[in-house]
């Protein structure tokens, strides 16, 4: 799967350079509709990618205890996988 900020790019560049006249045949959605929808899912997506990485950032000091090549292969999980990871050993971020 493509990273949030790139999907997030992609939709942006659709939503500014695609017409969408097909969709404009079914009669369901005008091309505005679907480009105002596609650029307020690529401001969430960037929204989300900047939340993660935020969050992405792990203060070690609490963590003592590891040895720097824990510190260094955690440091390469994305925030979900060491937000599960410390959940699943009971440690809290």
């Amino acid at each position: 799967m493509l990273p949030k900020t790139t999907l997030s790019e992609l939709l942006l560049f659709l939503a500014e350079h695609e017409d969408f006249h097909s969709i404009e045949s079914l009669g369901s959605f005008t091309s505005a509709q679907v480009r105002e929808a596609l650029k307020d899912l690529a401001f969430s997506l960037r929204k989300q990618a900047s939340e993660e990485q935020s969050s992405a950032k792990i203060d070690f000091k609490h963590f003592e205890e590891l040895s720097p090549k824990v510190k260094q292969v955690l440091s390469t999980l994305t925030p979900r996988e060491c937000q599960t990871l410390f959940q699943h050993f009971g440690f809290e971020k």
